[in-house]
């Protein structure tokens, strides 16, 4: 249950969507694929990822083996050829990294248990924390994903462990080790910041008193803490500040976007907290409870309910103190953040396992004393079942072909029609020379862009072949989520360009409507160019009679009790119009 468990439902699907990638995530791989090419291990923050930098170096031996195993097998000569893959097939890259994050995921369950033991649980309630892990369905998605989420988890579960030893044994080494596992979530993501906090949570619950001797014995304790966690996450994470002076290679994260929409609205941001390349904005947003809890309970219904009955019994006991008072910090703030994303919630997956599985004894106490045959137990038993049947289903729906995959052999099959503007999300299609000509313009260009367009104009054979006609609208376009409008990136637009004058002056024939929520596409802020009008071809990922609320695999859902169930394969809803034509 500890190793089988997680490790087929996190690897089974670890495919989905390849050769190409739904997931918008590539920071990690692309960090690890930068230091290769330029050969160092400390380029400038947000040079080639916006992320720290632990990951990528993890990622680096990895791809080496890789090269190792392709020269040994034939598959290629030497590094420029290996490189020239890469551009070609990403996938080469992406895999192995979705394998490095699924196994921090499956062996995520395994520390809850160890953590559970040290904290003095009792075998039964150990093994339902570490069930909850690893059957937990945003646990398990994210494991399938080459992000930095899951590690991060991992770290978390990692800091539990000697934070429980800390408690009662008040031993320096222990309180390093949390300090230390709370650098490595830190060096993962910036999210991982407040780790610290769980190394100082765990120094205040530790048995050593607060007069004389061992006051300063306690104050050592906790700075020699606080500078092994500093030193370890800027030698692992953040190397670029001791060598670079934090100097960057670009904006952070969003801060375009954030920029243009404070110019419009200058009270639509609070102050920003930059680390690295990322930037977290420190202003309470309460709508965002609502959202993210529900969330929440669309994922993980019983190991939350669990969870939180077990939370009062949690902070009864010095072991477990200092994680439960950690997720009820990290819970009020991330479930009140205006970046609402739900994977800032997977810690609370690690965190809230402790106090479930103490949750977990207590009913089985109560309620099942006469053994799994009991209608108690039979109870429980099937309650731990149910997380179980959400992750089988999801593997299932990852291993079918995704909505865009359908959607690219159509517009292959209809190649000729003229020029097709995409929406955001729409299929990863090859472009044809025209088109990479037309965004080299744009400034929205990377190496594998530059890559195709070279083999195009030199006239050499690409394993994709001419590719289509393809307007990609992201990246001409901001795409303001909340306020459902398009703002114009300067270098693609020209002034005072509305939508349709840009669709115009490039000849697009057609449009390819995306939407992950099909029951709201009007929400979509390219439907006036084809209101009215009928689609050509629709794909719609629908199980058969059912009308979804929303379609976002293979990334992170809004209700996954209602959607895991409604849809038949990743993907969103896709609809191909044609254009009214000029003066029609």
């Amino acid at each position: 249950m500890l190793f089988l468990a997680p490790f087929l439902l996190r690897f089974a699907p670890i495919g989905h969507g390849l050769p190409r990638n739904y997931v918008p995530d590539t920071h990690i791989v692309r960090g690890a694929l930068g230091m290769a090419k330029d050969k160092t291990l400390v380029p400038p923050s947000n040079a080639y990822t916006t992320y720290p930098y632990l990951l990528p170096y993890a990622l680096l031996p990895v791809y080496a083996g890789e090269y190792a195993a392709g020269r040994a097998s034939g598959a290629w000569h030497g590094a420029e050829e290996f490189k020239l893959r890469l551009l070609e097939e990403p996938w080469i890259a992406q895999l192995p990294a979705r394998l490095l994050v699924a196994l921090f995921g499956a062996l995520t369950p395994w520390l809850i248990w160890r953590a559970a033991l040290a904290a003095a649980l009792s075998r039964r309630a150990a093994l339902a924390a570490a069930w909850l892990v690893a059957t937990s369905l945003l646990h398990v998605q994210f494991s399938t994903h080459e992000r930095p989420w899951v590690p991060l988890v991992a770290f978390v579960a990692l800091a539990l462990w000697p934070a429980a030893l800390y408690a009662q044994s008040g031993r320096l080494r222990h309180l390093l080790l949390v300090g230390l596992a709370g650098a490595g979530g830190f060096s993962c993501h910036q999210a991982g910041a407040p780790l610290l906090g769980l190394a100082g949570l765990a120094w205040l619950c530790g048995p050593a008193g607060w007069r004389g001797a061992d006051l300063r014995r306690r104050l050592g304790h906790g700075a020699a803490c606080v500078a092994l966690f500093a030193v370890a996450s800027l030698c692992a994470g953040y190397p670029f500040y001791l060598v670079h002076g934090g100097a960057d290679g670009g904006t952070a994260a969003g801060e375009e976007l954030m920029a243009k929409q404070q110019a419009e609205d200058p009270n639509a941001f609070g102050p920003t907290l930059k680390i690295g390349g990322q930037m977290l904005e420190l202003k309470i947003r309460p709508e965002s409870f609502a959202r993210l809890s529900r969330a929440f309970v669309g994922y993980d219904p019983l190991l939350l309910a669990l969870g939180l009955l077990g939370l009062v019994a949690a902070l009864r006991r010095r072991a477990l103190r200092a994680g439960a008072i950690f997720a009820l910090g990290w819970a009020a703030f991330f479930l009140t953040q205006r970046n609402d994303h739900v994977r800032y919630l997977l810690p609370l997956v690690a965190l809230l396992a402790l106090p479930a599985g103490l949750a977990f004894e207590a009913a089985w106490s109560r309620f099942a004393a006469g053994g799994v045959r009991s209608l108690g137990g039979l109870a429980l038993v099937g309650a731990l079942a149910f997380p179980l049947l959400q992750a089988a289903r999801l593997d299932w729906l990852l291993l079918q072909p995704d909505t865009r995959e359908l959607a690219e052999r159509e517009l292959e099959r209809t190649n000729g029609l003229g020029l097709v503007a995409v929406d955001r999300y729409a299929p990863q299609v090859e472009l044809d020379r025209a088109s990479l000509e037309r965004i080299e313009k744009w400034g929205e260009f990377g190496s594998r862009d530059e890559h195709r367009l070279a083999m195009l104009q030199a006239g050499a054979p690409t394993r994709a072949g001419a590719g289509l006609a393809v307007l990609p609208l992201e990246r001409a376009w901001w795409f303001d989520d909340r306020a459902k409008t398009l703002l114009p990136k300067e270098k693609a637009v020209q002034p005072g360009e509305d939508l349709r004058a840009f669709l115009a002056r490039h000849g697009a024939t057609h449009v390819l409507l995306v939407s992950k929520r099909p029951q709201h596409v009007r929400d979509n802020p390219l439907l006036p160019l084809v209101d009215g009008a009928a689609p050509i071809w629709t794909i719609d990922p629908a199980w058969r009679g059912l009308h979804p609320e929303e379609a976002t695999l293979p990334t992170e859902m809004e209700f996954p009790l209602t959607q895991l169930w409604q849809v038949e394969r990743p993907g969103p809803a896709l609809r191909l119009y044609a254009l009214p034509r000029a003066g029609a």
